[in-house]
């Protein structure tokens, strides 16, 4: 508890603030894009989604926080579009599948996002989003993928 004890000191300053956080955070990553891309793949193992890969290192013990969303449609009403991160070649189960089931070719009718809390082992690791869809073309305008290395405290 020391972090929490040196924030609780009245002494503390945000310059103190932002010291603790930063040795907090031991590894960061994060991209992004706003291209409108597409895809008929239908496998439920999916497709890699153009430029949605990052990498991090992990010490022992370290927690990873993983946030990814892209904007998505289909197009035609009813058909599916969904994704899966994955941590290295694993699959990270969200407890469920999200999806988006209307009509557009924008890739702008739903916002998907997933979010896990990791405790991987020591190493470097690569987090990545596949997407697919059930039928006809999916499209996509818009992702984000964010990996962070916490220090376990």
């Amino acid at each position: 508890m020391a972090y929490a004890d040196a924030l609780r000191a009245a002494t503390a300053t945000m310059e103190t603030a932002a010291t603790l956080i930063e040795g907090l955070v031991t590894d960061f990553a994060r991209a992004a894009g706003t291209s409108l891309i597409n895809t008929t793949t239908t496998s439920s193992s999916g497709v890699d989604y153009t430029s949605a890969s990052v990498s991090i290192t992990a010490a022992a013990n370290d927690r990873v926080l993983i946030i990814a969303r892209n904007g998505v449609s289909n197009s035609n009403s009813g058909n599916i579009v969904t994704f899966d991160v994955y941590e290295d070649a694993t699959r990270l189960d969200p407890g469920g599948r999200f999806y988006c089931a209307r009509a557009s070719v924008d890739g702008f009718d739903s916002i998907l996002e997933q979010t896990h809390y990791r405790t991987p082992s020591a190493g470097a690791h690569t987090y990545k989003i596949k997407w697919y869809t059930n039928a006809n073309t999916a499209y996509s305008y818009g992702f984000e993928l964010i990996a962070l290395a916490f220090q376990q405290v």
